[in-house]
């Protein structure tokens, strides 16, 4: 069965059917192994909503990565090389931008502040 185009949930209950007749096991007893009701694992197996706090349980349940079960890959190693450069770039970015904030602001409340002394004088 290609899992690749379908609903996360319906793909781990796929998955957990898969693994659970691979291994010889009933529904009973997968259930018990990963500490749910039955009828909740059922219901999983089925393809029904899967809470989040679940996928990671089955992941290692199915000795997967979570990626795997969301849909989404593990990225290569070129991808998070050209990540961590773009990242790298936005923080330089950030900083040159942040050191001529630091130049700027007090220019702009010197002018502010003479701003503020020129009408307190015009007004008495």
């Amino acid at each position: 069965m290609s899992t690749e185009n379908l609903h996360p949930t319906t793909k781990i209950g796929g998955l957990l059917r898969q693994k659970r007749l691979a291994d010889e096991r009933t529904t009973v007893e997968v259930a018990g192994q990963l500490r749910l009701e039955w009828s909740t694992y059922m219901r999983y197996e089925a393809g029904d909503y899967v809470p989040s706090h679940c996928v990671e349980m089955f992941a290692d349940y199915l000795s997967v990565h979570v990626g795997t079960i969301r849909g989404v890959r593990e990225l290569t190693e070129t991808e998070k090389k050209a990540i961590s450069t773009t990242m790298e770039s936005s923080m330089e970015s950030l900083r040159s931008m942040t050191v001529r904030a630091e130049r700027v602001i007090p220019i702009w409340e010197k002018i502010i502040a003479e701003s503020i002394a020129f009408d307190t004088q015009e007004k008495h």
